[in-house]
C-alpha cells in the first residue's frame, strides 16, 4: 500500500530497533508501575515503538496509509507518542 522509497527499510535491522524501544518502554512501565500488563498495553507499547522507528521515514502520504495501516492490525488501541523525560 505505501509508495517504494529507497530509504524505506522494512529489514530485521528495522525489526531489532522497534523491539529495542519497545522493550525499553516496558521496562520503564514497569518501573512506574506495579501492574501486569495487558494484553492491549502491550500492543500499545508496541505500536509507539513502530512509530518511534518508522514515521520520521515516510512520506506524508504514506504517513495517513501507515496510520491506517496501524489500526487495521490493532484495532481499538489508542496510541499516544512517546514522551521523554
Amino acid at each position: 500500500m505505501l509508495t517504494k522509497q529507497q530509504h524505506y527499510d522494512w529489514g530485521l535491522r528495522a525489526l531489532k530497533t522497534i523491539l529495542t524501544v519497545g522493550g525499553q518502554q516496558i521496562q520503564s512501565e514497569q518501573k512506574n508501575s506495579s501492574d501486569t500488563f495487558s494484553p492491549d498495553k502491550e500492543a500499545e507499547i508496541l505500536i509507539k515503538a513502530i512509530r518511534v522507528n518508522t514515521m520520521s521515514k515516510l512520506t506524508f502520504v504514506d504517513t495517513k496509509k501507515f496510520t491506517g495501516l496501524l489500526k487495521d492490525i490493532f484495532p481499538g488501541i489508542k496510541v499516544e507518542d512517546i514522551i521523554y523525560s
